[in-house]
């Protein structure tokens, strides 16, 4: 054995310097030692090849809506109605939903919060699309828990198709801590994950309801005002305001026209009067002066009187 991690171990010289050697030992030694030797290499192969395997992702199968890692099952304790569970809570909303459940594997980093959002969305999501198995991203909902090996931290994400998006549920809001995820991720995942992962599909699927029916429904207050009514009234508005400016004028009109004719009748009243006044004096000077007889008109004092009431030189 000690020959054995001295060749794997050694430098270039020293491990020619063994060759030689073992290459001089006997056959039945020799033989002994190029075994041991092969079983380390193997060995030390598959743990790298263990490695580099990483995290573990199941390829995807239409049948199943619930996958879990099998050195990770007896960790979480889940019932056998969970996955009859997580497919109900998708048909509510016609909706395809899927968990996996994995143990982190050596290639993820130290930032646990990153561990399920690489894996979920640069690695799960595009296997499955291209997996040609029949994953379709249209109405799917899939969530990832990824959790510590020995530990009971993990990472959560949920990524959602089309259908969802386009209800303006996306990566914000389920990475809102107000949002349909992080609420329960705090409060169930660690102790009991079954009950977190049900809790934000019912979340899900909440938001899901309301926003449908906000997109069908609207609100009382554009109830009473559709759009249709409103060139209906700007006519009614234009016609009654025209009629009103109609009336206006020919009311105008007539009270002009009226204080006309009253002004035109105070004027003809004015020039009746010194027209008798003047037919009066007229009168009085033809009564006292139009006859050429000398006796009328030698009351000179008396037809001056009535007409201009003043003296002579």
């Amino acid at each position: 054995m000690l020959n054995i991690a001295i060749f794997c171990a050694a430098p270039v010289g020293a491990i020619r310097q063994e060759t030689a050697r073992i290459v001089s030992m006997r056959p039945v030694g020799r033989l002994r030692t190029v075994l041991l030797a092969s079983c380390l290499v193997l060995t030390g192969a598959y743990r790298s090849a263990a490695a580099a395997e990483g995290t573990w992702l199941p390829d995807f199968d239409a049948k199943k809506h619930l996958y879990v890692e099998n050195r990770l099952a007896g960790r979480l304790n889940l019932t056998p109605q969970f996955e009859k569970k997580v497919e109900e809570k998708g048909l509510s909303n016609d909706l395809s939903v899927y968990v996996v459940m994995t143990e982190a594997g050596a290639e993820l980093g130290s930032n646990r919060d990153m561990w399920a959002p690489e894996l979920l969305h640069n690695r799960l999501w595009d296997k499955w699309l291209s997996s040609g198995k029949g994953f379709s991203e249209d109405r799917s909902v899939v969530i990832l828990y990824v959790r510590s090996k020995g530990a009971a931290a993990g990472s959560t994400a949920v990524r959602a198709g089309r259908y969802v998006h386009s209800l303006g549920i996306d990566r914000e809001s389920f990475s809102s801590f107000s949002g349909p995820v992080m609420p329960a991720v705090r409060k169930y995942m660690r102790t009991d994950p079954e009950t977190g992962v049900l809790t934000i599909l019912e979340n899900i699927n909440g938001e899901v309801v309301r926003r449908t029916r906000c997109a069908s429904d609207p609100s009382p207050a554009v109830a009473k005002l559709p759009h249709e009514t409103y060139p209906v009234n700007s006519i009614a508005f234009l016609f009654w305001g025209g009629l009103i400016l109609v009336l206006i004028g020919v009311v105008s009109n007539i009270v002009s026209q009226r204080t006309m004719v009253s002004a035109g009748r105070s004027r003809r009243r004015g020039t009746s009067g010194l027209i008798s006044d003047g037919s009066s004096c007229s009168s009085g000077l033809g009564s006292g002066c139009s006859s050429d007889s000398g006796s009328s008109c030698s009351s000179a004092s008396s037809c001056g009187s009535s007409c201009g009431g003043g003296g002579g030189d």
